[in-house]
């Protein structure tokens, strides 16, 4: 009798209450699950920046990933270091990224058998190769504003060394025809399509060179211009920030026309005033983005003479080569076997290639040596974006313009007093005191702008302590650090022969607190170190 009330009355319960019972459980279940995890941990290999081979299993809890900053502390804890061309030992990381290129800031982006990297002060995230055809899809790539919506592009490793990859659906039809009528429209003698020319331009100067012989321009102003510079800069995980490019340039090649194999970046021997070394504090190209517009019919590839050949490659040498060029001795004909023999990416219309100048620990990559391939029949039309780690050569940073595209985009920035004599600061933007920031507290925190000047004095003294320019390119959630010394150095600072000095004098404190202070020393976002022990 029992068994029969109680089974009439969980029939005359409510058929919703039943429901909300079972998500309940559920719910129940998938916290208690959540919070085990959490405290057991997740299992992931941890990685030098860029780097596919020669991880070190760990296990990672909640406790470890408080923020972004104390995760790449609680690595270095653990011995694991990130790379710096220079620093055999490596040094402590700043930042940890996982395989979608996110920066790690809270435990629950980490799953079981996540591939993590580790990246050191001042340099930039790097894509690893992983694997033949290993692929990444990334969404919601920027570029609304200028009416290019959300896409989906994928990411999909082509070599190691060089570091390349292909990029599907990164622009449409539309985009292109747009790039080349834009071009084709241009009258200004300075900016219409025009002989192509090498080197770094100085004022009016140009050089030209009989090895390249294509013909160029720059739209860096169109829509879809501005659209498709905001997207290389999503793909390769950096702030925008114009003042870190050289503009979208835009490529024609006509029939024999070519460009022999060089380096986008620069050797010192540029600019001997300039320090081109981005592991010593310098400026350099860091990555290029081609994009093919328009792929002629015979020739035209993108040749890696470093590289081995695709495996889908093309290798049959075209008849054209002996009717066009019949000297074997010619640069050309050279250059034109290489393009069959060597690792090289075809021309396919709205396909487009990444690839980098920089390996992960800032060295200078030679081996990212790449030409264009003479055309044998037909027009090539490309684009290509270079995109610096820092100010960009031939920007002066006291004169450098706020990024156009964010200039009324909040940044917000929490000011910290780590003075070791613990005196009290008047914090001010120019000349206006916002308050008062004391040793031993959170800070103060404020919303600010791209290319706003910060400065702090003792308390009660006019005498300027410390300042700093805050610059988008720094992110939009900035802490920095009232020290001794007197001014920062953010990462986008141009780099002079100071700012080198001071970014390698930064590399020694760091070596030197890694092995006798270990969680003591202490990086900073903006590029500078404390040594608190």
């Amino acid at each position: 009798k029992n068994d029969e009330e109680n089974s009439a009355t969980c029939d005359s319960t409510p058929a919703g209450t039943h429901a909300m019972l079972r998500l309940a459980a559920f719910a129940f279940v998938a916290t208690a699950a959540a919070v085990a995890v959490a405290a057991n941990g997740v299992r992931v290999t941890v990685y030098r920046n860029g780097e596919s081979s020669n991880g070190r299993d760990v296990t990672v809890t909640a406790d470890d990933v408080p923020s972004a900053a104390e995760f790449a502390l609680k690595l270095f804890e653990r011995g694991l270091m990130a790379d710096l061309h220079g620093v055999p030992e490596g040094v402590a990381a700043d930042r940890v990224y996982n395989g979608d290129g996110q920066i790690v800031s809270s435990f629950s982006q980490l799953h079981d058998g996540d591939r993590l990297y580790l990246v050191a002060p001042g340099l930039h995230f790097v894509w690893p190769y992983v694997a033949k055809d290993h692929t990444v899809a990334l969404t919601a790539v920027t570029g609304d504003e200028f009416g290019g919506g959300k896409r989906t592009l994928r990411l999909r490793s082509l070599s190691d060394s060089p570091r390349a990859f292909a990029l599907d659906g990164f622009f449409d039809a539309d985009d292109a025809a747009n790039l080349i009528a834009n071009v084709e429209a241009i009258q200004d003698p300075d900016f219409k399509l025009a002989r192509s020319s090498v080197g770094p331009k100085t004022g009016d100067k140009r050089e030209y060179s009989d090895v390249r012989t294509s013909e160029n321009a720059f739209d860096s102003k169109s829509d879809t211009a501005r659209k498709l510079i905001r997207r290389v800069f999503d793909l390769v995980r950096i702030p925008f920030d114009i003042n870190l490019a050289d503009g979208l340039q835009l490529v024609r090649y006509k029939q024999k026309q070519a460009y022999i194999a060089h380096t986008d970046w620069f050797e010192d021997s540029a600019d001997p005033d300039f320090n081109f070394q981005p592991a010593r504090g310098g400026a350099n190209r860091f990555a290029t983005v081609f994009l093919y517009l328009q792929e002629p019919e015979v020739g035209g590839q993108t040749v890696f003479p470093y590289g081995d050949p695709l495996p889908d490659q093309e290798t049959t040498i075209p008849s054209e080569l002996h009717e066009l060029f019949p000297e074997p001795g010619s640069w050309e004909h050279k250059m034109v076997r290489n393009c069959y023999s060597k690792m090289a990416v075809p021309p396919k219309k709205l396909s487009a290639v990444l690839f980098y100048s920089q390996t992960g620990a800032g060295e200078m990559d030679r081996r990212s040596s790449h030409g264009g391939c003479p055309v044998l029949k037909g027009v090539k039309w490309g684009a290509n974006l270079w995109v610096w780690n820092r100010l960009r050569h031939g920007i002066d940073p006291e004169q450098a313009p706020a990024s156009s595209e964010h200039a009324h985009e909040k940044i917000g920035v929490t000011f910290r007093n780590v003075r070791r004599d613990k005196q009290p600061l008047d914090l001010y933007w120019k000349d206006m005191k916002l308050g008062e920031v004391l040793a031993d507290t959170p800070g103060l925190r404020f919303d600010t702008y791209d290319g706003h000047s910060w400065n702090a004095r003792l308390r009660g003294s006019s005498d300027v302590v410390w300042r700093h320019k805050v610059l988008y390119a720094d992110g939009l959630g900035q802490i920095l650090d009232i020290g001794d010394a007197a001014e920062s150095i953010p990462f986008t600072e141009r780099a002079s022969a100071a700012a080198a000095a001071a970014a390698a004098a930064a590399v020694g404190v760091v070596v030197a607190a890694s092995r006798a202070c270990g969680r003591e020393a202490w990086l900073l976002s903006v590029g500078l170190v404390r040594e608190a022990c």
